[in-house]
């Protein structure tokens, strides 16, 4: 079994513009190296899916591997009656992806179906709000640019 963890700041992007580029399999392509491919199995509602992922395994000795999971983004406004208000670039997001077995994604040939135990990342906004926010009367309407992402990771 194997844990990790990791965390950065992106000072210049917003909460949503992360998740974006985290869910688009195309530009995954550019930033992960063994990343293979990866495609929408089953849309849910409009924060969960299942997917399929592939992944090389860097190496000639061991597989490359596949994934097949269930994922579910959880606004921070959901569990927080005090954030009902706030912009989604100003509220907390937990993205938790956990493997699953589904009939629309087999096993491949060619490929060890992997097990994602639970993983996840935690998105919080840089800029929760301004000084005038706390006045109902005043409403934060700047840019809440940057966040802080961390992802956790337990794997068979």
């Amino acid at each position: 079994m194997i844990m990790t963890k990791g965390e950065y700041v992106f000072a210049e992007y917003t909460v949503t513009q992360v998740l974006d580029a985290l869910s688009d399999y195309e530009l995954r392509k550019t930033y992960d190296v063994q990343y293979l491919s990866g495609s929408l199995v089953e849309q849910l509602d409009e924060d969960s899916e299942i997917e399929h992922f592939k992944f090389d395994s860097g190496s000639m000795f061991v597989s490359n591997r596949d994934f097949c999971s269930y994922a579910s983004r959880v606004w921070e406004s959901a569990l927080d009656q005090n954030a009902a208000n706030l912009d989604k670039d100003r509220q907390v997001l937990w993205l938790v992806i956990k493997s699953i077995d589904h009939p629309s994604c087999p096993p491949l040939k060619g490929f060890v179906r992997g097990e994602l135990i639970m993983s996840g990342f935690k998105f919080e906004p840089l800029c929760r709000a301004s000084s005038s926010s706390s006045s109902s009367s005043a409403e934060d309407t700047s840019p809440a640019v940057g966040c802080r992402v961390t992802y956790v990771c337990q794997m068979d």
